[in-house]
């Protein structure tokens, strides 16, 4: 690893002035970290924002939520995700919009843009532009479900990541599916939002096979590895089993 300077920044004028030139941004600094060892990542400074005066949630003024971005997940008693990757699942199902600082002035990216898919830049894992500094993720209150639910699947309880998420969100009414959002994780290069299945679950029964029907439509594209075919089947079982327990708890 190469040598680098440090600096703490307590205003995000100061972390932006100081980024700016050959320096990265440390978080919380897990993947950055292990890109320094392994001589992929060598910024000439580092500089940490984690004391930025960015935490806490607040309401919008439409009903939803601003989260700042040195919000902890440890911040929410109801917040049951493990690792980011979650919140990014959870988060794309809701129309999340990232909201950032640079020196040429401020800007946003809805969650669904955030993430490039894959291509010639593999090391560019966001399309924030350089030098940008995440203030705030924003959940619109346009896109509250009355009833929701984040589960994800693994090989055992001690791994982080899933084989296969869902984060989902269901609105009924007399019966019928007034709105619907899911989003999948571990089954892409990003969070996947499951259009196809939330179109033709909208005014439709939620019965289980109206459910399933729709998570054949959406998957019925997909294109697995030679040894991950099962995360197929996964996902349509999780949609159907996540969907069919919101239901019912419509009916309670």
């Amino acid at each position: 690893m190469k040598e680098f300077a440090y600096q703490r920044a307590t205003e995000v004028r100061d972390a932006l002035v100081a980024a700016n030139g050959g320096a990265r941004y440390l978080g919380g600094g897990t993947n950055l970290v292990d890109l320094m060892k392994n001589g992929v990542e060598a910024p000439t400074r580092l500089v940490d924002v984690r004391f930025l005066p960015l935490d806490g949630v607040s309401e919008a003024p439409d009903g939803g939520l601003v989260i700042g971005a040195t919000t902890t997940n440890s911040w929410s008693r109801h917040c049951a995700a493990t690792h980011p990757s979650d919140m990014a699942v959870a988060m794309a199902a809701f129309d999340a919009v990232v909201r950032y600082e640079t020196l040429d002035g401020a800007g946003e990216i809805p969650l669904s843009e955030f993430y490039p898919p894959v291509g010639d830049t593999p090391e560019r894992e966001t399309a924030l532009p350089p030098g940008a500094l995440i203030t705030a993720v924003v959940l619109p209150g346009s896109a509250v479900s009355p009833w929701s639910r984040y589960r994800k699947v693994r090989e055992r309880a001690s791994y982080a990541f899933a084989n296969v998420s869902i984060a989902a969100g269901l609105d009924v009414h007399d019966g019928l599916v007034r709105s619907a959002r899911i989003a999948l994780g571990g089954v892409a290069s990003r969070p996947w939002r499951a259009r196809t299945a939330e179109d033709l679950l909208r005014e439709g029964p939620a019965t289980p096979d109206r459910f399933r029907a729709a998570a054949d439509a959406e998957l019925s594209a997909a294109e697995p590895l030679p040894h991950n075919g099962y995360k197929v089947t996964l996902a349509r079982n999780l949609i159907v089993a996540v969907l069919t327990e919101l239901a019912e708890e419509t009916r309670a």
